[in-house]
């Protein structure tokens, strides 16, 4: 997975923790408003989520150049 690909990928959160992102098949697991994918390379928080609406706030694992915890602001409308 590269970091800036989610720009206009379908992400399709399945039951028993699987995660659809275009490409990728990853696990996820959900506690309470706590969000942790891919085995912990995504961590973070789940700050909405309505019928049409899923908002993340996620911190990436791993450093990317010269940014040591990179994180993500995503927001998701339901198709």
């Amino acid at each position: 997975m590269e970091h800036d690909s989610f720009v206009g990928t379908i992400w399709e959160f399945k039951d028993g923790g699987v995660l659809n992102m275009g490409n990728d098949v990853v696990n996820y697991t959900l506690t309470n408003n706590t969000i942790v994918i891919a085995g912990g390379i995504y961590n973070g928080t789940v700050t909405k989520l309505t019928n049409s609406t899923l908002i993340l706030d996620l911190q990436y694992a791993i450093s990317i150049g010269n940014n040591p915890y990179p994180t993500d602001h995503l927001e998701f409308t339901k198709q």
